[in-house]
C-alpha cells in the first residue's frame, strides 16, 4: 500500500495524509522514548518474569532488552521514511507484550490495568499497520480508514477510562505528581494529600466520562480536549519529577497523537449515499504512506 512518493508532497491538505503523518510521527516519538527509557532505567516487566520465573541471568536479560529497544527505535524511525505494516507491528507488539507482562507481575499500583492504560502505545502503530496493509489484503479504502479510526477510538476510551479509575483509586503516583507540581511551580505551595485526592476524584470522573463519549461520537471540541489534556498530564511527569523524566513524556505521545489522528480521519469518512464525494483511492492511500 505504500507508494514511492511522499503523500504530503502530493497534497499536504488531504486529511488522510495528515492522519497518516500524525500516526507515523507519534509512533516514531514513542519508539525514541522506549529506547531511551530502556537504556536509562531499571528494566521491564518482561525482564522481571524472565529473571524471577524463568531463571534467566540478568546480564542476558539486559542485553535482550537493549537490542529489542534498538529494533523498536529503528522500526519507529523507518515509519517516517516509508511506513510498512511489518515496522508498525514491531512498534506495536513490544509495548503490548510489556503491558501483558505488567499485568502478570502486578508489581506496581494498578499494574493489572496496564493492557488498558497502555492501549494507545500499541494501538497507534497497530492502526497505522492496518492502513498500510499491502494490496494483496484486498482491504477496501473505506475499511482501512474506518478500521484505523475505530482502533484509535477504542484505544482512547480504554486509556481514559483506565486512568479515570486509577485517579478515583487514588493512584499514589498521581497524588504525588499533584503535590510535587504544586510545590515546584506554585511558589512552594503545599497541596495537602486530602486536597490532591479530592482533585483526583474530579479528574477521574471527567476522564471516565470523556472516555465513553469518544465512543459515542468524534466531536472536534472533545478530540481537542483529549489531546490537550493528554499533553498536560504527560508533561506533569517533567513538572513534578524534573527534566530527566522526559522519556515518560515521549512514551505518552500516543495519548496526544491518537485524538488528532481521529480528528483528521473523520474528514475521510463520508456517507455511502454520496459516492461522488467519497475520497479517491489515491487520497486515502496517502494516509498510509
Amino acid at each position: 500500500m505504500a507508494t514511492e512518493a511522499d503523500p504530503l508532497a502530493r497534497d499536504g491538505r488531504d486529511p488522510a495524509a495528515i492522519a497518516g503523518w500524525v500516526l507515523r510521527v507519534t509512533a516514531a516519538v514513542f519508539a525514541i522514548g522506549w529506547c531511551v527509557a530502556i537504556f536509562s532505567r531499571a528494566g521491564t516487566s518482561v525482564g522481571s518474569i524472565a529473571l524471577m520465573e524463568w531463571g534467566v541471568a540478568h546480564p542476558r536479560i539486559a542485553l535482550v532488552e537493549r537490542w529489542t529497544a534498538v529494533l523498536v527505535l529503528l522500526a519507529g524511525l523507518s515509519l517516517l521514511a516509508r511506513p510498512t505494516a511489518v515496522a508498525a507491528l514491531i512498534v506495536a507488539i513490544v509495548p503490548f507484550i510489556e503491558a501483558l507482562a505488567a499485568r502478570h507481575t502486578d508489581s506496581y499500583a494498578f499494574a493489572t490495568m496496564a493492557p488498558a492504560s497502555h492501549a494507545l502505545r500499541y494501538g497507534v502503530p497497530l492502526a497505522l499497520a492496518w492502513m498500510v496493509l499491502p494490496a494483496w489484503s484486498r482491504l477496501g479504502e473505506r475499511a482501512r480508514v474506518l478500521g484505523a479510526m475505530w482502533m484509535l477510538r477504542l484505544g482512547i476510551a480504554a486509556v481514559f477510562v483506565a486512568h479515570g479509575v486509577q485517579a478515583l483509586g487514588p493512584h499514589p503516583e498521581f497524588t504525588d505528581m499533584l503535590i510535587a507540581t504544586a510545590r515546584r511551580w506554585l511558589g512552594g505551595y503545599r497541596l495537602t494529600e486530602s486536597n490532591a485526592v479530592a482533585m483526583l476524584r474530579v479528574i477521574g470522573i471527567v476522564d471516565i466520562g470523556v472516555g465513553f463519549m469518544v465512543l459515542a461520537g468524534r466531536w472536534r471540541p472533545l478530540l481537542l480536549w483529549l489531546a490537550l489534556w493528554s499533553l498536560v498530564t504527560a508533561m506533569a511527569r517533567v513538572t513534578s519529577w524534573g527534566i530527566m523524566s522526559y522519556p515518560e513524556v515521549l512514551l505518552r505521545a500516543s495519548h496526544v497523537g491518537a485524538p488528532l489522528a481521529v480528528w483528521a480521519l473523520g474528514a475521510c469518512v463520508l456517507p455511502r449515499s454520496s459516492p461522488a464525494e467519497a475520497p479517491a483511492p489515491a487520497e486515502v492511500r496517502a494516509a498510509a504512506t
